[in-house]
């Protein structure tokens, strides 16, 4: 079959200035892994498939509809986040008014939650919705339609279509055991020459899928289950090889929840990276208490050059509310180790909990300060339906336009403190890694051009 998935252009979402790094912003187009996932393992059983990067390629819903029609598709599948629903359905609906005999599959996280699956089923141009983990299920619902499977006989597990104006949402899907058996992403169908940061050609590479932990605020657990799946050495670094050769990709991110949960499968990472001699460079995120000097001396060698970890908050009491299970005191030495090691340490921060006031979050931006970080992160938090933060919200009616509010500060006020010390947090980043380049030239003279050239990168990547 013909088959044509979409990543639609991401309007600027209504609450995405509160997300930005203002005033130092810098967009930047994420290659849409999943989808690329989706378009391998359908053209691994025969069918003919394209990638549409409209958000990659900035184009118009016209421009969109103009490929559908040059393509001929019998199906086209659209990829939806939580933030960019709307934009999904109103690019799907334009093309089922036009295009009338096209069977049109929605997929993405935000479909892990029910409420929105049958929101979105109210839609009648929407044929079929899959839940969850995507690349079995996309496999067997696209063999079913093929065959004109009746919609009272279709076996699909993990998918929610309406029949007889009834919204059917079959069994769950279980997750894929052994994540080697996926083919690697269908790069060859992206445009992968518009996936930059500033100059730098860069590929989003996932080593594992899912987290053990079960964070208040965190939604990955309905996604991925509290385990963690890992592909083999071998099938990561066979990626990163083909990347590396075929399309010239030296800079990579991972997107693993907690890159280094298992040592042993980095280490291994890591020295295959060396062995093979693969000139590259890496960023990834985990969390601080899954790290130790030699591995993060290994990480460097291999060519990471930043590592950023999910703090959270300042307070104990915070970190122990969300469940983190971590201590302050493990978090500063972490960060004092990472920065001896030769990588650059990034912290993330979430304010905004229910009980939080102003001297509250000043207790996270001073301990922030203390870790003297490369670059920082301060979210406002944005509470996902079904998690235990969200019912906490919904419960003391702190939901407020444009976001949330706390029992103390409203939602214009956490906005103008976030703003704030955003900027001052920035100011103190670029302090920081002024002094840490500095440091690394007095240690290493004679390498003081390959450490001004990565802190330029580091400025521009990070």
């Amino acid at each position: 079959m013909r088959i044509l998935l979409i990543n639609p252009k991401v309007v600027e979402w209504k609450y995405q200035k509160l997300y930005s790094y203002l005033p130092f912003y810098i967009s930047v187009n994420h290659p849409p892994l999943g989808l690329a996932y989706i378009g391998a393992v359908l053209e691994k059983v025969g069918n003919e498939v394209k990638i549409l990067d409209a958000n990659a390629l900035n184009l118009k819903n016209e421009e969109v509809i103009n490929f559908v029609k040059s393509f001929h598709p019998d199906i086209v599948g659209i990829t939806c986040q939580l933030t960019s629903l709307d934009e999904c359905l109103k690019i799907g609906k334009i093309i089922k008014k036009r295009f009338i005999d096209i069977k049109l599959i929605l997929g993405g996280p935000v479909f892990i939650f029910q409420s929105f699956v049958k929101k979105t089923l109210k839609n009648s141009f929407v044929n079929f919705i899959v839940i969850g983990e995507g690349e079995e299920t996309i496999v067997e619902l696209v063999n079913d339609i093929e065959k004109n499977t009746g919609l009272s006989k279709l076996m699909v597990k993990g998918i929610a279509y309406k029949n007889k104006n009834k919204v059917i949402i079959t069994p769950s899907r279980e997750l894929i055991k052994n994540l080697d058996a996926i083919p690697l992403p269908a790069y060859h169908l992206l445009p992968i020459n518009k996936y930059r940061l500033n100059n730098y050609r860069f590929i989003s590479i996932s080593a594992s899928r899912g987290c053990f932990f079960d964070c208040k605020f965190c939604s990955q657990k309905f996604l991925w289950g509290r385990s963690v799946r890992f592909r083999s050495v071998k099938n990561i670094i066979d990626e990163i090889e083909y990347l590396y050769k075929n399309f010239n990709i030296r800079w990579f991110k991972f997107t693993d929840d907690l890159f280094t949960f298992n040592e042993n499968h980095i280490k291994d990472i890591c020295k295959e990276i060396v062995r093979k001699n693969l000139k590259i460079k890496w960023t990834c995120q985990t969390r601080p208490d899954f790290i130790n000097e030699k591995l993060l001396k290994l990480m460097k060698r291999a060519g990471c050059i930043s590592i950023s970890y999910g703090v959270e908050s300042g307070s104990q009491r915070t970190l122990d509310y969300v469940k983190k299970n971590i201590r302050l005191e493990t978090i500063r030495g972490i960060f004092i180790m990472t920065e001896r090691c030769g990588i650059y340490p990034v912290a993330s921060f979430i304010i905004g909990f229910p009980y939080e006031n102003e001297d509250e979050i000043k207790k996270t931006v001073r301990f922030a300060k203390e870790l003297r970080a490369t670059h920082y992160n301060l979210y406002i938090l944005f509470p996902v339906p079904n998690t235990p933060i969200y019912e906490e919200l919904k419960k003391e009616r702190l939901f407020s336009k444009p976001l949330i509010k706390t029992r103390f500060l409203s939602s214009k006020e956490l906005i103008k403190i976030r703003n704030r010390e955003q900027n001052n947090l920035l100011f103190i980043s670029f302090i920081n890694l002024f002094f840490n380049v500095v440091y690394r030239i007095i240690k290493n003279p004679l390498e003081t051009t390959r450490i001004l050239k990565e802190c330029m990168q580091i400025l521009l990547f990070v």
